[in-house]
């Protein structure tokens, strides 16, 4: 058997393929385009709305206390900040995003001569199940050690009974497959069922809504196509459910109303920055801009004797 000589590709005219001038027609325009790239962006960042990273993360401040630990065995009880001989006191409960406000809550806690516990865990909603460990496959990020740190919860709430609960996450998109309007509901729906049971053990609950989120500029050709980022309209959706359904049950705080008024979102407030990320994680100054309303709601949960108020079991 004869082998056959490596053949030179040629073109359809019979002429042959020049590797080098197809290398120069390929190389040189990326090359150029780069540049151009780099001129027209100051750098490699396609999208200037996107926030620059705190140097100190939102939820890294303490390094006495890991807030967002994977594992449950790290912080089996709450880190105890403010007045700890103080009658009166917060706790607050949800994933990083709650995490992110944490030092704003801890100022909220010495305007009004309060405690405050932190007991946030990292991607994990308030969702609690005591039946074998087996939630719908819908709910990707609710582990088993998300559910015994939601079962610390209620047990912690049973023994300390804090004056106010704070709780707050992520938009319903982050926590849902597939991410749509089904899975959503039934995301928000389960958080409102384990609220309410919650709710039975403690007095006063305040939600704070999910803030905006911005859908960044990605890619080269979404910058020469002249598209730009966006805001999604999931914590718009969210918002609505949460406004509908908390009743008298809870007290609400409507994130959107401070970082998105009449609708129009913006990423920085003069040179201070808004977010950590795009993942919608406050930023400190994000999150001091909280303070005033969270003030106003812990300040009337504490005036007001809202566990006086009928206990509604709003079941999905």
């Amino acid at each position: 058997m004869v082998e056959e000589k490596c053949r030179v590709p040629r073109n359809s005219e019979g002429r042959f393929v020049d590797f080098q001038s197809i290398s120069l027609f390929v190389v040189v325009p990326l090359l150029l385009f780069s540049a151009i790239d780099k001129n027209a962006l100051g750098g490699f960042k396609i999208d200037e709305r996107v926030p620059i990273p705190n140097r100190i993360l939102p939820w890294d401040w303490d390094k006495e206390c890991d807030f967002l630990s994977p594992n449950p065995d790290t912080n089996q009880t709450p880190c105890l900040y403010g007045d700890s001989s103080s009658a009166k006191s917060i706790l607050l409960i949800g994933d990083s995003h709650a995490a992110s406000a944490s030092k704003a809550l801890i100022r909220v806690g010495e305007l009004n001569d309060m405690k405050v516990w932190i007991f946030t865990f990292m991607g994990c909603s308030f969702m609690k199940t005591d039946e074998v460990f087996n939630y719908d496959t819908r709910f990707p990020n609710f582990t088993s050690e998300c559910n015994e740190h939601n079962k610390r919860i209620f047990d912690f709430v049973k023994q300390e009974k804090p004056s106010v609960i704070v709780y707050a996450h992520a938009s319903s998109s982050k926590f849902v497959v597939p991410n749509d309007k089904i899975s959503r509901n039934k995301y928000n729906e389960l958080i409102l069922k384990n609220l309410h049971k919650l709710r039975q053990i403690a007095s006063r609950i305040i939600l704070i809504g999910s803030v905006n989120e911005y859908i960044p500029r990605e890619t080269y050709f979404e910058l020469l196509s002249g598209q730009s980022g966006r805001w999604s309209r999931i914590p718009f959706d969210d918002n609505s459910f949460w406004q509908k359904r908390v009743g008298v049950d809870f007290q609400y705080l409507d994130a959107l109303d401070i970082f998105c008024p009449q609708n129009i979102c913006e990423n920085r407030s003069g040179n201070d920055w808004l977010f950590h990320d795009v993942g919608g994680h406050l930023s400190k100054f994000g999150a001091d801009l909280l303070i005033p309303s969270l003030d106003s709601l812990v300040k009337s949960s504490l005036d007001n004797e809202i566990s006086t108020l009928p206990v509604r079991d709003e079941r999905p």
